[in-house]
């Protein structure tokens, strides 16, 4: 299988560009000749392992062999320049002797490119249609199925582009006929398939449809027991990889592993993860509830452990329950999800967001999120989460752009829609901002986030009427959601109708029950009244309480005022640097641990 290629990495205040072969000081080119360039990527290439005097020759003069001791040293000696690195302390490099070079700093991939990049023109773009189901069966069944087909097909090559379970399921009533969904999601080939269950039997009919040439490449059919779903499961998918041929997805390329369990709780697996992709305040907490039982019912089955992690994240992200303990369960659950399978893409985004959430460990998370892109290509949630957590590093550009990735392989999926708004309002690009949220209510007017993106953009280019008509819509849609009222009163007070925004604000500060204040947002309703020690307070509180949005302290549109100041810089450089309290990823995982 081929493997992404790291394009651009960071290592202190170092970046090293390999397509343009520059190294950059704190944003400013330094001229490095070509041999020492090559000479420094190889190590950093190679971080933590021994690179031989050898190797690097061969890497260097690959046609000359001869003693290039001198040039190894020349090339060695300007790289350390560069760095400003001493041969008797080295920060980023150490000279073994004739042993040759080890690379010793952490490095960070701030780009890379995959056999998808690298081969555009062959990737293969799939979408797996929800399945018919016939007979008595529970109707999430075909959703979960089809849902778990997408899963274990984006896992199997960069080059197959495998459309997420959001935007595929939107043609679960069968009006469209096969060439538009194709149309509308942009894939040359559908899998669609028919589920009948009668006498403990599950009858699967399926076939790979092949748009462009308007032909059925294969069918496929199979009556089995229950209890071999898995194995039926595992045969479709090794089926879709041996179709394509060897210059789309190579014929090396494995099929992942279905994990199994009894087939009642893989049942209630699949009714819970369909909740989970519906995303509602009420489908969450009913996803949560599902997946415990089948954790309980089946305590080895990752999957559920990791639906438990993914379902905390999601509703303390949306600020439905406390940030900080949602964030500790979440931990729990994911290290439970890795020690029963190391590699399972949603505990380890979980773990990623968890720790970057709860313990600000910058670190584990990018590389977590790095791992999970390269072994799952086509993981649009993946390339969300890591497009937050550049964005909390205030990457904002590279965060839209990796967004967007992930709204190319989900593009008919409102939140989806949303996220990739999101970052766009962060990044201050707000026209962009604005037209896809606009997108985002065409998939599903209801979404109120929709309306607030709209809303926070137009307050940022000072169109305090028309945003205030979209923060009213959000209240609206979201039945009175706290944080949708924060935005309303925050707008309303920035336009001086402070007798309508401090009721709203007196009703945040003093409301009771289990959906926390909302006290990032309180903040900035203080912060536009002039109270700016009481916005500080509030801030110091969201960030104590772990509420998500803290971790864009740095970009948010909103905070510009507060900049340069001594209390607000100090909660920046909280952020920004990982707690001194924060756990070691992989004794959590050895044993599975508690938050």
């Amino acid at each position: 299988m081929e493997s992404s290629k790291p394009t651009r990495l960071r290592f202190g205040p170092f970046e090293a560009d390999f397509d343009t072969q520059e190294l950059f000081d704190s944003g400013q080119e330094i001229h490095l000749q070509s041999k020492p360039f090559q000479f420094l990527a190889t190590l950093i290439q190679h971080q933590g392992k021994v690179v031989t005097r050898e190797q690097m020759s061969h890497v260097l003069w690959p046609d000359i062999y001869v003693q290039v001791n001198q040039g190894l040293n020349a090339a060695a000696r300007k790289v350390r320049i560069a760095l400003r690195d001493r041969v008797e302390a080295p920060l980023y490099f150490q000279t073994l002797g004739s042993d040759g070079y080890r690379f010793i700093h952490d490095v960070e991939i701030l780009r890379w490119s995959s056999g998808a990049d690298d081969a555009a023109d062959s990737s293969v773009r799939l979408a797996v249609l929800p399945f018919h189901s016939e007979g008595a069966s529970n109707p999430d069944f075909r959703f979960g199925f089809t849902a778990e087909l997408i899963s274990l097909l984006g896992r199997v090559h960069p080059r197959l582009k495998v459309i997420a379970p959001g935007s595929s399921f939107i043609y679960s009533n069968g009006s469209h006929t096969p060439e538009s969904a194709a149309s509308e999601l942009g894939v040359r080939y559908l899998l669609t398939g028919n589920l009948r269950r009668s006498s403990g039997k599950l009858e699967v009919q399926t076939q790979l449809i092949n748009i462009d040439e308007r032909r059925v490449n294969w069918e496929f059919s199979d009556r089995c027991s229950l209890a071999q779903v898995f194995d039926t499961i595992q045969t479709i998918v090794s089926r879709v990889v041996q179709e394509f041929q060897p210059g789309c997805v190579p014929q090396a390329a494995l099929s992942p592993t279905c994990l199994r369990t009894s087939f009642g709780a893989f049942e209630q697996f699949l009714s819970a993860q369909r909740l989970w992709i519906e995303r509602t305040p009420g489908s969450l907490q009913s996803s949560l509830e599902s997946f415990r039982n089948v954790a309980e019912q089946a305590p080895e089955f990752a999957p559920a452990h990791a639906g438990i992690a993914n379902s905390l994240l999601m509703l303390a992200n949306l600020e439905l329950v406390a940030p900080r303990v949602a964030y500790q369960n979440a931990l729990q659950a994911a290290s439970t999800a890795l020690r029963i399978s190391p590699e399972l893409p949603e505990a380890l985004v979980a773990m990623a967001w968890s720790k970057l959430a709860l313990e600000h460990d910058w670190a584990t998370a990018t590389k977590i999120f790095e791992r999970v892109l390269h072994n799952t290509p086509s993981f649009a949630f993946g390339y969300i989460g890591y497009g937050n957590l550049l964005l909390s590093r205030g990457r904002v550009d590279e965060a839209a752009s990796f967004t967007k990735r992930g709204f190319d392989l989900d593009p008919h999926f409102a939140p989806t829609s949303a996220s990739l708004a999101t970052a766009y309002y962060y990044a201050r690009r707000n026209d962009e901002a604005i037209r896809q949220a606009r997108h985002t209510l065409e998939l599903d007017p209801t979404a109120c986030t929709g309306h607030a993106l709209i809303g926070l953009s137009l307050l940022a280019q000072r169109r305090y009427t028309d945003a205030i008509g979209h923060f009213e819509n959000a209240v609206a849609c979201s039945a009175g959601d706290p944080v949708m009222e924060a935005h309303l009163a925050h707008a309303l007070a920035q336009v001086g109708k402070i007798s309508q925004a401090e009721p709203i604000l007196d009703r945040l500060v003093n409301r009771n029950g289990q959906i926390p204040r909302p006290a990032y947002h309180i903040a900035l309703i203080k912060l536009v009244l002039g109270d700016v020690n009481g916005a500080i307070r509030w801030l110091e509180t969201a960030c104590q309480e772990r509420f998500q949005r803290t971790l864009f302290l740095s970009v948010d549109p909103r905070l510009d005022v507060l900049r340069g100041t001594k209390h607000f810089e100090n909660l920046c450089k909280q952020i920004r640097e990982p707690d001194p309290r924060r756990l070691n990823l992989d004794k959590i995982a050895a044993r599975g641990g508690a938050a």
